[in-house]
């Protein structure tokens, strides 16, 4: 069991709120506002032991209260917490986990991502080269998976283009991320070591996006993609040496979770030594006129050839 593990089965998220002087509603799914930004209109709601700021999408457990309140990393965080717990700071190996047997595709699974998504089949080959996007059934559908070598993290979208269907206490959902998969992992990141140039992007879609993106600027041979798979996500601390020194273009989403994810990940990137900055969508348009509000979403506009260009670094 991880050593967060041990903290979070001894303190509660009201436990860790009242270690630091936050007041919290007794009871789930109350509204409530923000306790870390200002929030006229109250957007959060407890459940399952993890605030929820609707506004944002950011989801906050007892650790993470903990570092936010604080002003501290998650690491430290964990650390304080363990001592002020009495837990032992050496946590086991945590093992690889094993998914479902996926495969690399067929030629109608490829064609299907050319077409819903607007992907290039170099791109795609790039990411399938690199272990990074299989395919499957997830949820009983066959589905392309976005996946790394970690085993950490995985996570599937319906081949068609179609809302995975509600089930038990899940909602209609576009993604399906699988069971015992670490949310906050930056997928791609371990094989991430060998480049010296990474394209860093929230989602799945613009995940592969960024590999099109390469193969169409000739920079596979120094240029690889990370993504992590929602705005309200912030990076484990102890992945972040693997950025040290290296440059680092972030694609944020033009919304206002999008926003707020960049100002987490950009702080992360730059305190652990990566050379950061960040692309700019405002006035691209795509075919149909509408704005372009992410990645994958400018390969929908391929008159913006000046703005591909500027995708990969020079």
């Amino acid at each position: 069991m991880s050593l967060a593990k041990q903290i979070k089965d001894k303190l509660s998220l009201r436990d860790a709120a009242r270690l630091c002087g936050i007041g919290l509603p007794e009871r789930d799914k109350v509204k409530f506002r923000a306790p870390f930004r200002p929030d006229e209109n109250p957007s959060c709601t407890i459940f399952r032991d993890r605030i929820t700021d609707w506004s944002t999408g950011e989801k906050i457990d007892a650790i993470e209260l903990y570092a936010l309140a604080k002003q501290v990393t998650t690491k430290q965080a964990i650390g304080e917490l363990a001592r002020h717990l009495g837990i032992n700071k050496e946590r086991p190996t945590e093992p690889v986990k094993k998914w479902p047997a996926f495969d690399t595709g067929t030629q109608a699974d490829t064609g299907a991502l050319i077409e819903t998504r607007g992907l290039s089949i170099e791109g795609i080959n790039l990411a399938r080269d690199r272990g990074l996007l299989r395919f499957g059934k997830v949820c009983g559908v066959r589905s392309w998976v976005v996946i790394d070598a970690s085993g950490r993290l995985a996570q599937g979208r319906r081949v068609d283009g179609q809302l995975y269907p509600a089930f038990r206490d899940l909602g209609e959902r576009k993604s399906h991320t699988l069971a015992g998969s670490k949310q906050n992992w930056p997928l791609g990141v371990m094989e991430a070591r060998k480049f010296q140039h990474i394209l860093f992007v929230e989602g799945a879609p613009d995940f592969l996006a960024a590999h099109c993106f390469i193969t169409w600027a000739g920079r596979q041979h120094d240029t690889c993609a990370v993504a992590i798979l929602g705005a309200g996500n912030r990076m484990p601390e102890h992945i972040l040496t693997v950025f040290e020194e290296k440059r680092v273009r972030i694609f944020p989403h033009t919304d206002e979770a999008g926003k707020l994810g960049l100002r987490r990940w950009m702080g992360q990137l730059i305190g652990a030594g990566a050379k950061v900055d960040a692309f700019d969508f405002k006035g691209l348009l795509k075919l149909d006129g509408s704005p372009v509000e992410d990645l994958n979403d400018l390969l929908q506009a391929p008159e913006q050839l000046a703005a591909w260009k500027e995708v990969c670094f020079p």
